[in-house]
């Protein structure tokens, strides 16, 4: 059967294509835990029932015989390439070696020296080829990526400088390699110093300056230079803030129950934002996100999101067009910058959407050949790979959006079918094959289209393009 067509096409909205994959797609079981690439480029998916790789076209399914629960709760990279993973019950750490295709229980010896199920609470790799994994009890490990099969490469750490360690609660690495490890009893510089007896909890970096902050409200800052410690002064109590983020032309947000704080290094500047409106009493900041133009984005208790100009101060009050039903409330507080410059969104209780940079205005986004249909997926995480494909940890699925670049234009072919091959022939007609058994022919002024569903015996090449040159366009 042929059908000729002429397709014409309005750009009336930015491109997005989302891929979705389910356990039809061969994904081992619909309910991903997490996603990571791996060095070497794979998509890693771990599951309630074992770790899925995809290659971009097809899924790869790895269960373990040696563990009787395969729900696989974290995965990282190490960085010699391998893969760390944390097992659902927490109580092992594992080595996956992808070159052996071998599963290792790292922490095996320690779980019967202290013949108790360990408490993993969490993984902190760094660059440096250093992993530190952090207990419920308190006290951890610091492991070497490249020995930790051996137990030289192994340290069990409950004091640092001769101080109780406690309950970790983080740790990073400086870009001077130090390690900054954070727990209720302080802040230390792992081998050096201690740097605070304050239990701090996040940090962001500047230059040569460590930003510390406390959720009950404390700032400080430290120059590893000098190896000064400081606090910085609010002009009002702060009872709790909720992060620190740097920002562009040397600032700091803080993110607090009074509002936005932005405060200019060295100078110590500060500017305050309050986003509280009338009849609404939770103004309090949640999350920012500063876009390439230098705007930031801010997540308040308000429904929609606030746009602000830092240069001017001017805020803009943003939300989806009235009409169209709130996202589900288990979306994480979604915003993203695609490689076109373009923001998308989900406004505290809106739904999916993008910002029109003529209008001034979040827009919905419809689902490509389905335009009186919202495109509304729930986001419980996200992920960006080294390609710029933006991941979605959704609800019994995962999906892959892309943002092709401005220049091109996206078809959608067969109702999301994949594009299995194509090529150009000697006479510039464009052959496009997808998955669901049709195959396109696009002449050489790219206006024409044949399709023809693959239903009978193959034709030769020339014989095919006698039966298409006998329909007119």
């Amino acid at each position: 059967m042929f059908l000729l067509l002429h397709w014409g096409f309005v750009k009336a909205q930015p491109i997005c294509v989302a891929r979705q994959y389910t356990v039809r797609d061969g994904l081992i079981q619909s309910n991903p835990a997490q996603i990571l690439q791996s060095h070497n480029g794979f998509i890693w998916v771990s599951t309630w029932n074992g770790v899925s790789r995809f290659d971009g076209r097809d899924f790869e399914t790895f269960q373990f015989d040696s563990l009787l629960n395969q729900h696989m709760q974290r995965l990282e990279n190490t960085a010699d390439g391998n893969l760390w993973m944390i097992a659902y019950d927490r109580h092992s750490l594992y080595l996956y070696d992808i070159r052996e295709n071998k599963l290792i229980n790292v922490l095996k010896q320690y779980e019967q020296h202290f013949n108790t199920p360990l408490q993993i609470e969490n993984l902190y790799p760094l660059s440096k080829g250093i992993t530190w994994v952090t207990l419920n009890n308190g006290g951890c490990f610091r492991i070497s990526d490249k020995e930790c099969t051996v137990s030289s490469g192994i340290q069990y750490i409950t004091a640092i400088d001769d101080v109780e360690l406690g309950k970790v609660s983080r740790v990073f690495e400086d870009k001077q390699g130090e390690e900054w490890v954070f727990s209720d009893k302080g802040v230390s510089i792992f081998g050096k110093r201690t740097i605070s007896s304050y239990p701090f909890s996040m940090f962001e970096t500047m230059d040569n300056l460590v930003f510390l902050a406390s959720q009950n409200g404390r700032l400080a800052y430290y120059d590893v230079n000098t190896m000064q410690f400081n606090i910085v002064p609010f002009q009002e109590k702060i009872q709790h803030i909720n992060g620190i983020k740097v920002l562009k032309d040397n600032q700091l947000a803080v993110l607090s129950d009074k509002g936005l704080y932005l405060c200019r290094f060295p100078e110590l500047a500060m500017e305050k934002y309050d986003f509280s409106l009338p009849g609404h009493d939770d103004a309090a900041v949640r999350k920012v996100y500063q876009d390439s133009k230098g705007f930031l984005w801010i997540f308040t208790g308000l429904p929609g999101i606030i746009r602000l100009d830092p240069e001017t101060g001017v805020k803009q009050y943003l939300n989806t067009p009235s009409g169209y039903m709130a996202s589900s409330p288990e979306n994480e507080l979604f915003i993203y910058e695609d490689p076109n410059g373009v923001v998308w969104t989900i406004p505290y209780k809106g739904i999916f959407s993008y910002y029109d940079e003529k209008s001034r205005e979040l827009k919905v986004y419809f689902t490509p050949g389905r335009n009186h249909i919202p495109y509304s997926p729930i986001i419980k995480t996200t992920y960006v790979d080294k390609q710029n494909n933006l991941w979605i940890k959704s609800q019994r699925s995962f999906i892959k959006m892309f943002f092709p670049p401005s220049p091109y234009t996206y078809r959608e072919l067969d109702n999301y079918f994949d594009t299995k091959s194509f090529l150009f022939d000697s006479d510039e007609h464009l052959w496009i094959a997808t998955k669901k058994g049709i195959i396109r022919i696009m002449d050489s002024q790219k206006t024409c289209w044949v399709i023809c569903r693959l239903m009978g015996n193959w034709l030769k090449r020339k014989q095919f393009l006698q039966k298409v040159e006998s329909m007119s366009c």
